[in-house]
């Protein structure tokens, strides 16, 4: 080792943060200090993964790290050991200086922006219509074994191919599947069949906004074994590496590192979510699987709800609960999909659809919209879309009978909620009169919705 130690680096380190949780902080002499995943506790202090690197040092630039530490506690261990195999005699004051830049950066936040002196940010568009929008996650969630995963790797080769997808029309995106639940094989064979369904050949399909990216029709794929917030940094590498425009995630649970009950755990999935998009103010559409035990999938006021914390109702754009029927023997499913929650806009109507699965070696799958809900898909409609078609087809009745036929437990809300229900022009849905016949009060249709709905007593879907 040299005995003459070297000057001290008196230049003032620049700091850089290439998405959330990550910071690079930079010495003229070539001293590099990353920081990354980084994750503040409880008791307010932070914690990250510390890599250190010594451009000076041409034999062994790489002198520490990753390793996992707390960057606003005592550096003296990691001092130690830098000193043992560096030169330089001043990390303990480099250490501090990424103490400070790093707290600063985190604490600040984002500056405040006047709306009216920004530039027009261009209006937020639908990659799969009525579904799925630009910049936001969806969230679907339902019991397990379902079939949801299978909708969404078709959703999500339609949106890879910008096809079709049983009446909603999807806009190209290159999609990447992230799996925590099953395995390459066994999406490979699902995501054939789907390709054989829509007569696409599986081949080879160059991307010229990213020609070293190896696209081909069936989506990319990643298999995934930690939480997502552990993955990010190279994630976004790959995500920009390969032009990815949407992201499905299977599933929510494992996503969070198996906490998605935890309001920590969920905020930093969603964190996470937005920085593996390569640009921080444009997130990823994302489509988010999530799995809800059968015992859980209790109804309020004809909402099911979401597992966890409120923040799973909150941060999705748009959630949806899918509910399917598989009867015996056939080589289809029916499935529901009902809308229960949107940021902007109405509430859709809950749609059906039907997974046809065929035979022979390619085994195509085909998907086509159903005309209405029946039998047990219908019972998650909106109550009021229940009512609606009961007195269309049975005729005026109490409100006793209306809970008696929708769910006995919505009895004590049921007249207020219909008596609140507009149709999309603001009109009463629902009107109460007095049974000549036997006295007794009884709703009916307004002859505004007797007039404006279609055959099936239904709204026309607005995609």
């Amino acid at each position: 080792m040299n005995l003459m130690k070297p000057m001290p680096d008196t230049s003032i380190p620049t700091l850089e943060s290439p998405y959330e949780g990550c910071y690079l902080i930079t010495w003229e002499g070539g001293v590099r200090v990353l920081i990354d995943d980084l994750y503040e506790h409880r008791n307010l202090s932070l914690e990250a993964d510390i890599t250190i690197t010594d451009a000076s040092e041409p034999l062994y630039p790489f002198l520490l790290g990753p390793v996992r530490t707390y960057i606003d506690k005592t550096w003296a261990a990691i001092v130690k050991d830098l000193e043992s195999i560096s030169e330089k005699d001043d990390w303990r004051q480099r250490l501090t200086w990424v103490t400070r830049l790093v707290k600063e950066h985190y604490k600040k936040g984002n500056p405040i922006e006047s709306l009216s002196m920004i530039d027009t940010p261009p209006t937020v568009g639908e990659i799969l219509s009525g579904i799925v929008w630009e910049h936001s996650p969806t969230l679907i969630y339902g019991g397990g074994g379902i079939g949801k995963s299978f909708l969404a790797l078709l959703t999500g080769t339609s949106i890879h191919n910008g096809v079709f997808f049983a009446g909603h029309k999807a806009f190209q995106q290159n999609c990447l599947y992230l799996d925590w639940e099953t395995d390459i094989s066994q999406t490979y064979y699902r995501g054939t069949s789907i390709l054989e369904g829509l007569e696409i050949n599986n081949e080879k399909w160059p991307d010229p906004s990213a020609p070293d990216s190896n696209r081909g029709r069936q989506v990319f794929y990643r298999f995934m074994n930690r939480a997502l917030m552990h993955d990010v940094r190279q994630l976004r590498r790959q995500v920009a590496e390969s032009n990815i425009g949407f992201v499905v995630i299977d599933s929510a649970g494992p996503a969070c590192g198996g906490e998605p009950e935890s309001s920590s755990a969920t905020m930093k999935f969603f964190e996470a979510l937005r920085a593996i998009s390569p640009n921080p103010n444009s997130p990823l559409p994302t489509l988010i699987l999530a799995h809800v035990s059968h015992d859980k999938l209790g109804r309020t006021g004809g909402h099911s709800s979401p597992f966890g914390s409120v923040f799973w109702n909150n941060m999705p754009r748009n959630t949806f609960e899918l509910d399917s029927l598989k009867i015996e023997g056939s080589r289809h499913i029916d499935f529901a999909v009902h809308h229960r929650k949107t940021n902007s806009g109405p509430d859709l109507p809950s749609v059906g659809y039907r997974l046809h699965f065929g035979r022979g070696e390619s085994n195509p799958v085909r998907i086509e919209q159903l005309e209405k809900l029946e039998g047990k898909l219908s019972k998650g409609e909106k109550y009021h879309i229940q009512a609606q078609k009961l007195i269309k087809n049975m005729g005026p009745m109490s409100i006793d009978k209306l809970a008696q036929l929708i769910d006995p437990a919505t009895k004590a809300f049921l007249a207020n909620q219909l008596i609140h229900t507009l149709d999309v022009n603001g009109s009463k849905m629902f009107e109460t009169f007095e049974d000549e016949n036997d006295g007794k009060e009884k709703w009916r249709l307004t002859k505004t919705i007797n007039e404006s709905e279609d055959d099936d007593g239904d709204f026309q879907l607005p995609f």
